[in-house]
């Protein structure tokens, strides 16, 4: 089950410059009077004042100055501050509670899936590269995959073997520095979230 947890997001990327306005606006008139949040930190008159004052430096931006576009970037961060501290004071008081958490006007946070493990990497294949000590490692696509880690180990592989790794968000990738002459064995795996790794099937070749 995934733990409720307040979003401290208050960002461009998730927040224009009218939307933080209004977020606020929104956020001041559910906590006002909240029995959740008795004594919110800091104070809402606080927030009010900050948000303002953000809202007079977006009035004057349109003059296009770039004096009042400074001003308004300053005021911008300072209320995304206030924010980022009321919504710590919220998920405090909150308790992992989601409900209590959206009486207060602010979001939840969104939790990335989790992907569970993945199938085994199916047609490792090794040839030549571009250069000398180069070899390119290859392996079918596999489903959920969000990179692929790739490792070899001089030939024979054993249980005292040291594995070298290289990660890729490739299915395909270039190992170099290989020793000329030197035979090596060579698996590969997806990864997510998971640890678990289930390897393919080795495969040895020749460095040249």
């Amino acid at each position: 089950m995934i733990t409720p947890k307040v979003s401290t997001d208050f960002s461009k990327n998730k927040f224009s410059d009218l939307e933080l306005f209004y977020h606020c606006l929104i956020v001041l008139k559910k906590m006002d009077n909240n029995p959740n949040f008795t004594d919110p930190e800091p104070a809402l008159s606080v927030l009010l004042a900050a948000n303002n004052k953000y809202d007079k430096a977006l009035n004057h931006q349109k003059y296009k100055s770039k004096e009042l576009t400074v001003i308004k970037k300053t005021c911008r961060h300072n209320l995304e501050q206030l924010l980022k501290q009321l919504a710590i004071y919220v998920g405090q008081k909150a308790n992992q509670d989601g409900a209590i958490i959206l009486s207060s006007g602010f979001d939840l946070q969104k939790s990335k899936a989790r992907v569970g493990e993945l199938e085994m990497a199916s047609r490792l294949t090794v040839r030549f590269g571009s250069n000398p000590g180069s070899l390119i490692v290859s392996c079918q696509v596999i489903d959920k995959a969000r990179w692929y880690d790739y490792e070899y180990t001089p030939f024979p592989a054993t249980g005292e073997s040291i594995w070298i790794r290289q990660s890729s968000t490739r299915h395909k990738i270039e190992i170099n520095g290989l020793t000329s002459g030197q035979q090596y064995v060579f698996r590969v795996a997806g990864a997510a979230t998971n640890n678990y790794r289930a390897w393919s099937n080795q495969v040895v070749s020749y460095a040249v």
